[in-house]
């Protein structure tokens, strides 16, 4: 269990993060909490990035639109022209650019819920959806919930000032109990509105 020093008082609460460790199911988790919150009538906007596999490794990530399902090519381990080289995956600037679309998009039409899947080290280093978070930090009326790996929690807690109290660690097990939880955090904000 890592520690946090982030105090309760401090941050943003409206900042929820998923967190779990590499290949350990928060994508997975995401997908079902989503589901379960536009039974509840939710709006929703941004995406999840599932992964493949090739040879027992991750090989690629694609950008999933959770609105209209959409795909784009996200990052892969081969090289491809115009694409960024970060360690050993290549992210693609479009995914990038439609990641912001999605999010933005979804913040002016006043949604209930926007997705960000995930925060990694490309963005504890400027890159990626760095800028993206930064603009998001700063809408403190939208609920947001952000996928982490378990290893940069106490990083990113700092640089996006998130509570320890908003972060739910979740693996492959995890279950229906913390979806409920947060469907009931998430739900309700909703009423607050």
């Amino acid at each position: 269990m890592q520690a946090f020093s982030v105090k309760r008082s401090e941050g943003s609460n409206n900042i929820l993060v998923v967190s779990g460790k590499v290949h350990g199911g928060k994508t997975t988790f995401v997908s079902r909490l989503t589901e379960v919150l536009k039974s509840d009538q939710l709006s929703l906007a941004g995406f999840i990035c599932t992964g493949s596999f090739s040879g027992g490794r991750r090989s690629a990530y694609t950008l999933v639109d959770l609105d209209d399902g959409t795909t784009v090519p996200f990052a892969t381990i081969g090289e491809r022209d115009g694409w960024i080289r970060f360690r050993r995956f290549c992210f693609n600037p479009e995914a990038v650019k439609e990641g912001e679309r999605i999010i933005r998009k979804g913040i002016e039409k006043g949604v209930d819920l926007v997705v960000l899947d995930e925060v990694g080290p490309l963005e504890l280093e400027g890159g990626g959806w760095s800028p993206l978070l930064g603009f998001l930090e700063k809408q403190h009326s939208t609920m947001q919930l952000w996928v982490a790996r378990e290893g940069l929690l106490e990083d990113i807690s700092h640089r996006w000032s998130i509570p320890r109290e908003n972060v739910y660690r979740v693996d492959e097990r995890a279950g229906e109990a913390i979806i409920e939880i947060m469907r009931k955090r998430i739900v309700g904000t909703k009423s607050l509105k």
